[in-house]
């Protein structure tokens, strides 16, 4: 195996096997403890900052988005690629976030994602403009612990299995 980084390596072969996931998320899930046992947040799991070696193991890379957080304290900045964000990560004051599900068109009933932002949630069909019925809700500003990078470990294990992330658009607004 030739030295590249996940993301090349699942673009370039499609999803993973099974068995070099596991091993992956595991390596993953090893550097993060390393990293929040150090005291920080790493906030920017992504296939890209993960690098292959020739024998097969991962290396944990740019640390430029990495915050120092006490027992009990929260990152308030967002930061990150948008694929990766934790909920929380997401949620501002005085916005609506809700998280990325099908929900039915009241014109046609196909299944449809919602489009949204992170400023603005419109509750339609991208098929007809027609409004879809949402379980949306306010949020309150909660900021994010080391727990969101364990929900970017969740993303990170979707993509080396389908080759592909789970919340995907045609744009990074429609991701949010």
């Amino acid at each position: 195996m030739r030295a590249t980084d996940l993301f090349h390596m699942i673009h370039e072969y499609g999803a993973l096997r099974v068995g070099q996931t596991k091993a992956f998320v595991v390596q993953t899930v090893l550097a993060l403890d390393h990293v929040h046992a150090k005291g920080y947040v790493y906030r920017d799991l992504k296939p890209e900052n993960l690098l292959v070696r020739e024998d097969g193991y991962l290396r944990l890379t740019d640390f430029g988005f990495a915050k120092a957080l006490r027992p009990g304290e929260r990152a308030y900045t967002v930061c990150g690629t948008p694929d990766y964000l934790a909920p929380e990560t997401l949620r501002q004051q005085g916005t609506y976030c809700a998280f990325p599900k099908l929900m039915p068109c009241m014109e046609c009933s196909q299944q449809v994602l919602p489009l949204h932002s992170a400023t603005e949630y419109k509750t339609v069909c991208a098929l007809h403009n027609t409004r879809l019925k949402t379980d949306t809700f306010p949020l309150q500003q909660q900021g994010c612990t080391r727990a969101a990078d364990f929900w970017a470990v969740g993303v990170l294990l979707f993509e080396m299995l389908t080759g592909y992330p789970p919340f995907h658009g045609q744009t990074h607004r429609y991701v949010l």
